[in-house]
């Protein structure tokens, strides 16, 4: 489904001013502070008379709250150190001292921009960590294997998509974790407005004359994108629920083979592109065509290769969601459960890719000379343009350096 600019524009302005209104637009508050702490203290030395002393300590102060995410507290201390209340003492322990201290202490809370800003690296890291997992498959179809070994392994794959994905499960917890903080913040009234939104059951239905508000901010891409990213996950995650966080769509796992680069290339950078919605299904079914029966049931079969890994997932999926949804009523999320769940879910996605990979290189291995032909119409039918680079998410850069993927093979 094709979600119009505008549209997003209106999401985005619900998010940043939203945001800006729950954090910045808080009501001063002032509450005034004060201590008295009286200590009458005695020494017994083990020879000689007793001696007595007396501890005052008075704090007078203010605690203000200017805005939600800063307390500012300042206060004077008298401090006095001398004789006790006993008469006797006098003769015996003179000494006084008083002390005047002032002090001003301010507390900040990152704000939600500078939060988002420490995730970008988190999230391109991700990314760039997505390369040899590429590279190992592309070397499997160019039966350009290490010396020594005959196959992919399914061992090595499958425990790196899980170290891949504990690094998406720390940027979804700390992404819940924001959400939960920002959505909590908000007053009746905003939550009024987004509960109006939601009743106009689509994106399609809301306001298109709204400007968008990054507009302006000089942000950096990186920036821009994960603030449009998080606009438009903060509002799903408000109006959906744990069912509606464990749908997902198949196709959208062990995506390494360019497929969603096929589709959505002529897209980017054009607003008014809209994408075919039957490509995939009139692309798949003109892919099979070209194929002989024996080549077609095998790409058929995957999906049963893949069947108790697609339904594990969706039980991994709840099992997050059910975790993370707990930072919307103010508590606390269990990281170590969330990492090991995203490991898990990382495993099956390997699984996953594992079965692409391995089919879709045995097919292409008996493909003639004339299938090959007929496909590489096809593409160029579908508008594929091949790449001068790699890319980072849809942005192009020149391709990175790979790690060696010698040890996904056996």
């Amino acid at each position: 489904m094709k979600t119009s600019l505008s549209s997003r524009r209106y999401l985005l302005s619900l998010f940043v001013v939203g945001l800006l209104a729950a954090r910045g637009g808080t009501e001063v508050k002032v509450v005034p502070y004060y201590s008295l702490q009286f200590t009458q203290g005695a020494a017994i030395p083990s020879q000689g008379d007793w001696m007595y002393s007396l501890n005052l300590v008075n704090d007078m102060g203010v605690i203000v709250q200017p805005a939600e995410n800063q307390r500012v507290v300042g206060f004077y201390e008298l401090k006095y150190t001398g004789p006790g209340l006993r008469r006797e003492e006098g003769e015996k322990f003179t000494d006084r001292a008083m002390d005047h201290i002032i002090i001003l202490r301010h507390h900040y809370e990152a704000a939600p921009g500078i939060q988002i800003k420490s995730q970008i690296d988190s999230i391109n890291a991700f990314a760039f960590k997505r390369y040899p997992l590429l590279k190992a498959f592309r070397r499997l179809k160019e039966g350009d294997l290490p010396s020594g070994t005959t196959q992919l392994s399914k061992e090595a794959v499958t425990a790196y998509t899980g170290q891949l994905y504990r690094t998406d499960g720390q940027i979804s917890f700390k992404r819940a974790q924001l959400f939960g903080e920002v959505l909590n913040s908000l007053t009746p009234a905003q939550k009024t407005k987004l509960a109006a939104l939601k009743a106009l059951e689509g994106i399609g239905r809301w306001d298109s004359t709204l400007v968008n508000p990054l507009e302006g901010l000089s942000l950096s891409k990186d920036m821009s994108v994960a603030v449009m990213t998080y606009a438009s996950e903060i509002y799903a995650w408000y109006a959906g629920s744990v069912t509606s966080d464990v749908y997902f769509c198949p196709e959208r796992h062990g995506t390494y083979f360019g497929s969603f680069y096929l589709k959505d290339w002529p897209a980017m950078g054009n607003p008014n592109y809209t994408i075919d919605e039957t490509l995939t299904a009139n692309a798949g079914q003109s892919f099979l065509a070209i194929l002989t029966a024996s080549q077609a049931s095998q790409v058929k079969g995957i999906v049963n290769l893949q069947r108790s890994a697609l339904t594990e997932i969706v039980a991994k999926r709840e099992a997050i969601s059910t975790q993370l949804r707990k930072f919307l009523t103010s508590s606390s999320a269990d990281q170590a459960n969330v990492l090991a769940l995203s490991q898990r879910y990382g495993e099956l996605d390997g699984e996953l890719s594992y079965y692409y990979a391995t089919t879709f290189s045995q097919v292409y291995n008996t493909l003639s000379g004339d299938q090959k032909s007929k496909l590489l119409a096809l593409a160029n039918q579908l508008g594929y343009v091949g790449p001068t680079g790699g890319f980072l998410y849809s942005e192009p850069i020149l391709m990175p350096a790979i790690k060696n993927t010698d040890f996904m093979f056996k």
